[in-house]
């Protein structure tokens, strides 16, 4: 009679610290050709929990394949007063964006854009810079520049204001452009416990008795733990995850047929 006989050892990885999450935000894209882009935007995020932004995707006009060198500065703290001070800012990108692939607005890489830790209640100010007015964005006429554009649960959105040049100076005051396009980040979860059977099957030409299957058992155990003690990978695994294994090996047998 063939056996087959099944093994199983369970793992369990407690979780010692926080997971990260990553998520995206999506505003709705300006369908308004009479609306004047500018060459950059600066806006608030006020996070209701820790996060980190990882890039950003802009609302860019793109008919006339235009420059696309960026550069991206933030600013811990409200932008109002500051806007003429180059000293103040932080620049974490300077690149060139690329087009999205749907053919709307372009993506800052992500190998390109420092990732900007915001703790919980920390309002930073951005600043998108780009070489020509190309910086499509949105506006609504009740809702003025450092107020409130968007409220999510992780973080609210204020309303920006605009440059016409390059670089930092005045901002314009003639309208209040709410950031439209993508905001990539992440943040902290808790992640819980993680349950796993792993199976091992043996197929034997015999009818196995009770004596040898507990054998075959205690030499699947022997084997996994040499395993937790030895293998790079899964040490890894107990220092972060608290990867342990929960109890002996179970074993069971049955007719195999194949």
């Amino acid at each position: 009679m063939t056996t087959r006989v099944g093994t199983h050892s369970m793992f369990r990885g407690l979780q010692t610290e926080q997971c990260a999450v990553t998520s995206s935000f999506n505003t709705t894209y300006n369908a308004i050709q009479e609306v004047l882009p500018y060459t950059g935007i600066m806006f608030s995020i006020f996070p209701n929990t820790a996060l980190d932004i990882l890039s950003l995707e802009l609302d860019l006009r793109l008919e006339d394949n235009p420059d696309l060198s960026v550069e991206v500065y933030i600013f811990r703290g409200r932008f109002a007063t500051i806007s003429d001070n180059p000293e103040l800012w932080s620049k974490v990108a300077d690149t060139t964006a690329v087009p999205a692939p749907e053919g709307v607005g372009a993506i800052i890489p992500v190998g390109d854009f420092t990732p900007v830790s915001l703790a919980k209640n920390e309002r930073v100010s951005f600043f998108v810079n780009m070489k020509i007015p190309v910086i499509d964005y949105n506006v609504a006429a009740l809702k003025k520049t450092d107020e409130i554009a968007i409220e999510l649960p992780d973080f609210d959105l204020f309303v920006g204001a605009g440059r016409s040049e390059t670089g930092f100076g005045d901002l314009d005051s003639l309208v209040d452009p709410q950031f439209t396009g993508i905001i990539h980040y992440s943040r902290s979860n808790e992640c819980g416990q993680v349950t796993t059977t792993v199976t091992y099957y043996f197929i034997v030409n015999e009818n196995l008795r009770i004596a040898t299957l507990g054998e075959l058992s205690a030499i699947v155990d022997t084997t996994v733990n040499d395993i937790m003690l030895e293998d790079d990978g899964i040490l890894d695994l107990q220092k972060l995850h608290g990867l342990r294994k929960i109890g002996e090996t179970q074993i069971n047998a049955d007719t195999f047929n194949g």
